[in-house]
């Protein structure tokens, strides 16, 4: 499951509409969620040290475990994106 950022500057041919969407794993249980975030903390120190293969396929496999029982969904999170001029700010 990737997660990631789109980016949309025209919603619909018509619209000026821009904003980020960012999609969000949702856990099964705050465990999941824990364990998710310590594994990925582990990976992104790990990967910089070529040395440990053994270490990160260790991790990668704790990390897909964890995403095909621990996620039971995405869900998407929209703001806007820079020089985004609100409604309310109109005025």
């Amino acid at each position: 499951m990737a997660l990631g950022f789109y980016y949309f500057d025209h919603l619909f041919s018509s619209s000026k509409t821009e904003f980020w969407i960012l999609e969000e794993p949702i856990f099964k249980s705050t465990k999941d969620s824990a364990d998710y975030a310590r594994a990925q903390v582990q990976f992104k120190s790990l990967i910089t040290d070529r040395t440990k293969f053994d270490a990160i396929d260790s991790l990668m496999k704790v990390i897909q475990g964890i995403r095909q029982r621990g996620i039971i969904g995405t869900r998407k999170v929209y703001s806007p994106s820079p020089g985004f001029t609100q409604y309310q700010g109109i005025n």
